[in-house]
């Protein structure tokens, strides 16, 4: 078992896939009930509460395009930065000795055995709503656009002499 409380990374995949639309969030539902890749003079954009930069509140709705371009083209980081904690079963072992079985002066022994690797991610935080595990980074500071972790299946045998 694998497990690690805090820390942080960068999801740089979240950081494109808002960015491009590829992500499902990019084709959510407004408060509305519309779509917010439709126009928002059809119903749809994205419902933006906040405030401008001179302090006036800000309620309306911004086209899609938009407000998920400002993801990538001003380099706003803080919504793909998760916590990095996991509890995940890394690896797992089952062997047999089946030496009772093998009475000969030539064969000491005979071992059979099943060894599995990053064969259950358990849990992830919260926020890594795309359940990235933390423990397969390719990067120091996070996710940098990769594959997900792969699972690994293997036999070995083991003969004594």
């Amino acid at each position: 078992m694998d497990y690690q409380k805090g820390g942080k990374f960068f999801s740089l995949s979240e950081n494109w896939g808002q960015y491009s639309g590829l992500l499902e969030e990019t084709a959510a539902l407004n408060d509305k009930g519309n779509n917010v890749r439709d126009a928002v003079a059809d119903g749809g954009g994205v419902h933006v509460v906040g405030v401008t930069e001179n302090g006036d509140p800000y309620d309306d709705y911004v086209e899609a395009t938009s407000y998920f371009t400002q993801w990538y083209a001003n380099r706003l980081a803080e919504p793909f930065i998760h916590d990095a904690s996991y509890i995940k079963l890394r690896e797992l072992s089952l062997s047999y000795d089946f030496a009772r079985l093998f009475e000969s002066n030539f064969i000491k022994g005979v071992q059979i055995g099943f060894v599995a690797r990053n064969i259950w991610r358990i849990a992830v935080a919260k926020d890594n709503v795309h359940r990235w595990d933390p423990s397969e980074l390719a990067r120091t500071y996070g996710e940098g656009g990769q594959l997900p972790g792969t699972k690994s299946y293997g036999f070995n045998i083991r003969l004594s002499f």
